[in-house]
C-alpha cells in the first residue's frame, strides 16, 4: 500500500516546545522540526491527504486516534493492511453532525490524534474548532481538498501521492 513506502522510525510524543510554545506530535512522515502541533488544528491537503493521515497514525499507534467523516470513505481492509491497531482506533460516520462530534472528542481528552476528513470548513467552524483544540493536548487534523488561508489553522502542509513509485512527499505551505 502506498503508506508502507513513507519514511517511518518509531512514534512518540515530543517532550519538547515548539515555536507556538506547544508539546507536538512527531511523525517521520513531516520534514517539519517540531511535528504535528498539539492543541493546534493541523491542515492537509491535495492528492494523497488520507494515506498521509492513515501514515501519522500508524507512526503514533500506542495512542488513541478518531476518524471522523461525513460519509463512509474510508475502508477497514485498509487500516488491516496498513497494520493499524484497531484497539487505539476509531473511525465515525457522522453526517451533518461532524463538528459537533469532533468537539466533543476533543473536550474528552480520550484522543491525542483526531482526524477530521470534510469539505472546507467556514472561519466560524474553525474557530470554534480552534478554541475547543486549545484547551486540550489534541492534535486535529483537518483533511481538505483545498488549501485554505484560514488563520487558525496552525501547521498547512500538501500531500503529492506519486504515481511511479506510489510514495508520498508533504510539502509545508505554512508553518
Amino acid at each position: 500500500m502506498y503508506a508502507e513506502n513513507l519514511k517511518t522510525s518509531g512514534s512518540y510524543f515530543s517532550q519538547s516546545i515548539n515555536f507556538y510554545q506547544r508539546q507536538s506530535l512527531e511523525t517521520p512522515l513531516l520534514e517539519v522540526e517540531a511535528g504535528l502541533p498539539q492543541g493546534a488544528i493541523t491542515q492537509i491537503c491535495g492528492f494523497g491527504k488520507s494515506e498521509a493521515a492513515l501514515q501519522i497514525i500508524k507512526d503514533n499507534s500506542e495512542f488513541k486516534a478518531a476518524w471522523i467523516e461525513s460519509n463512509q470513505e474510508l475502508n477497514p481492509l485498509t487500516l488491516s493492511e496498513e497494520n493499524i491497531d484497531m484497539a487505539h482506533f476509531i473511525c465515525k460516520e457522522t453526517g451533518e453532525h461532524m463538528i459537533g462530534l469532533c468537539q466533543r472528542l476533543i473536550k474528552s481528552n480520550l484522543y491525542p490524534l483526531i482526524i477530521l476528513k470534510s469539505a472546507p470548513l467556514d472561519d466560524f467552524l474553525l474557530r470554534k474548532l480552534q478554541l475547543t483544540v486549545e484547551k486540550s493536548q489534541t492534535a486535529l487534523v483537518i483533511l481538505t481538498e483545498d488549501f485554505s488561508s484560514s488563520w487558525p489553522i496552525s501547521l498547512m502542509l500538501k500531500a503529492q501521492r506519486h504515481q511511479n513509485t506510489e510514495s508520498i512527499s508533504i510539502e509545508v505551505l505554512r508553518q
